[in-house]
């Protein structure tokens, strides 16, 4: 129902059963190069939700947000041949990889920044659902991180 939107061509039907489980048990420890993180992949949904498939269908997504909420950092593994369940955070400007956008560690202003993971399911092939079908994204798995003086502290959740 509902009034149709003026100039609104492109639809998408959301589906549902494609509900990706948001990742679980997401670390983040520093190392030499940078912010490890690591997390358990969400279950496979056949069609919808397999970034280790063969092509991967769907993808995982890290935002690290200021205090604030602008977005410092970005990461995503979408139609690459990255990691499906580590990424790296560089410390460096020149380590930023083909999935990083935004900043280098190196490059952030001092200051409290949540980590955050989110799962991205698409709608399969040749349903009416256009490409994003849902996004599963766990609060309590955020974790803290802070920067003082060049120097990086995880605090956890």
């Amino acid at each position: 129902g509902g009034a149709s939107i003026p100039g609104a061509v492109a639809s998408s039907v959301y589906l549902g059963g494609y509900e990706p489980d948001p990742p679980s048990n997401i670390q983040a420890e520093v190392v030499e190069t940078g912010i490890l993180v690591t997390w358990d992949p969400s279950p496979a949904i056949p069609g919808g939700f397999e970034p280790n498939g063969s092509p991967p269908v769907g993808f995982y997504s890290i935002y690290l947000n200021r205090e604030e909420g602008e977005l410092a950092y970005g990461w995503n593994h979408e139609g690459r041949p990255l990691p499906e369940t580590s990424c790296l955070i560089p410390f460096r400007r020149q380590d930023l990889g083909p999935g990083d956008t935004g900043l280098a560690l190196e490059e952030m202003d001092d200051g409290v920044y949540y980590l955050e993971l989110h799962a991205f399911s698409v709608a399969p092939e040749g349903t009416a659902g256009h490409y994003v079908e849902c996004i599963a994204h766990d609060p309590a798995q955020n974790i803290r991180i802070v920067i003082e003086g060049g120097h990086v502290r995880i605090e956890g959740p």
